[in-house]
């Protein structure tokens, strides 16, 4: 289970031009605090009340309240959200862009806890009624359904308009604009179709936002989500589980490739913990066959990977803690060096 985050720098950095195949990349481990301690961001944890926060480890220094979205480093009192409430966060205080594209609905633990506040991860109105002051650029997901006809007879939709948002209700209108980088695109209710209902939009939509972003020429910081391989790992589904890894897969392909030509973003691939004890038992690679078998249903305690590439991944080597992840990438982004 992963997500990468591309973090612009205006930095010479002379890399070539080559495809994803052929880039190396820097792989580390992370070391996870408990069963329902999450390494730095990736999948949604739906349904379990005690999964804490996809993307906690990165935002936080140290452990705290199990239920709390935890949603900040920077205030500790208030737990701002890694890229919402623009006065608190690294990104936009150094004026870069900031914005996220994820699989699932914009009220799960991912998105949320990079753009909103909240104490409890089911309070999903709530969480939604937080993104018209996240302070993001660029947000792509599902979830349209918690957004209008709200218990609180609120108009999100129509709040985002207000703060000078563009806000995109279809595929068409969302990949057609391009006046600037505020877009706020929910094309779906719920979460974004099957992998092979919607083919490469991952990716597509990642690279709207980089494209989008990457105007400005202080930077931007994103973070991309293959939200529904958690799932399937759950369910012990290894066809769709490999269908959600392959489409993620290739999304980073394209995303390392333009990183690759760009020559001055950080990518960061990393998981929040592995889901389902999946072992890889036996196979036959002219066969294109694997046998695998499942464990558990639940999280496992195994390492995740760390892949970096790109201007300052030098520092993401080694067996580290995964709140180092959050640290490194902070004192890069802010200062462009490991203090």
């Amino acid at each position: 289970h992963r997500a990468r985050h591309a973090l612009r720098r205006r930095r010479q950095h002379q890399l070539r031009a080559i495809g994803f195949e052929q880039i190396p990349t820097l792989h580390a481990h992370a070391l996870r605090h408990g069963e329902d301690h999450a390494v730095a961001v990736d999948l949604g944890h739906r349904g379990e009340a005690d999964a804490g926060v996809a993307a906690r480890r990165l935002n936080d220094d140290a452990p705290r309240n199990e239920l709390s979205l935890r949603l900040g480093a920077f205030d500790h009192v208030l737990r701002h959200a890694v890229l919402g409430a623009a006065r608190h966060v690294a990104a936009l205080e150094l004026g870069k862009d900031a914005g996220i594209a994820v699989t699932c609905r914009l009220w799960d633990a991912t998105p949320c806890d990079f753009c909103c506040h909240n104490i409890d991860r089911d309070k999903e109105e709530e969480l939604v009624g937080d993104y018209p002051a996240s302070g993001v650029n660029f947000v792509f997901g599902g979830g349209a359904e918690k957004f209008a006809n709200r218990k609180d007879g609120r108009d999100i939709f129509n709040e985002l308009r207000v703060k000078g948002y563009h806000v995109s209700r279809s595929l068409d209108d969302f990949f057609a604009y391009d006046t600037n980088s505020n877009i706020f695109a929910v094309p779906y209710d719920k979460d974004t179709p099957l992998p092979d209902e919607r083919g490469d939009l991952l990716a597509r939509a990642s690279m709207k936002g980089i494209e989008l972003m990457n105007r400005n020429k202080k930077g931007f910081f994103m973070m991309i989500e293959g939200s529904q391989l958690d799932d399937y790992g759950h369910f012990n589904q290894l066809d769709m589980l490999m269908k959600e890894t392959l489409d993620f897969d290739q999304t980073i392909g394209k995303v390392m490739k333009w990183a690759a030509e760009d020559g001055e973003t950080l990518v960061v691939v990393t998981a929040d913990h592995e889901t389902g004890g999946l072992t890889l038992v036996n196979g036959d690679k002219n066969e294109g066959r694997v046998e695998c078998c499942f464990s558990t249903r639940d999280h496992s305690g195994a390492m995740v990977p760390v892949y970096a590439f790109g201007p300052g991944a030098e520092h993401f080597t080694g067996i580290y803690e995964n709140t180092d992840v959050f640290k490194r990438i902070k004192q890069l982004l802010t200062y462009g060096v490991i203090k």
